[in-house]
């Protein structure tokens, strides 16, 4: 065969080639797509927001009450103490409470 031939024979090949791995490529790795509604998102990140909002508000809390043990004299930690117990008793539910509920 003539040199010619020969040439454009591999570059047509090495074209084709080229375009038959792309194209496998792309079929074979599909794009994952988020298959949820933009609603469902959107109420998750909701309540996303509000679980950081209430984490941070318990941090604040929990900051000031680190505060509150720093700053007092070793005599009044015990009473802190006591009450810090108290209303943790009340937020666990292991006191009875009466009201309206």
């Amino acid at each position: 065969m003539d040199k010619k031939v020969v040439t454009r024979i591999t570059i047509v090949s090495f074209i084709v080639g080229l375009m038959i791995s792309i194209q496998y490529n792309t079929v074979k790795k599909p794009a994952e797509r988020d298959t949820r509604d933009t609603w469902e998102i959107r109420q998750e990140l909701s309540e996303e927001k509000k679980r950081h909002s209430q984490l941070l508000a318990d941090i604040l809390t929990l900051n000031e009450i680190v505060d509150v043990y720093e700053n007092t004299a070793t005599e009044d930690q015990g009473e802190i103490l006591k009450s810090t117990v108290e209303e943790l008793k009340l937020q666990a539910g292991l006191l009875e409470v009466t009201g309206p509920g």
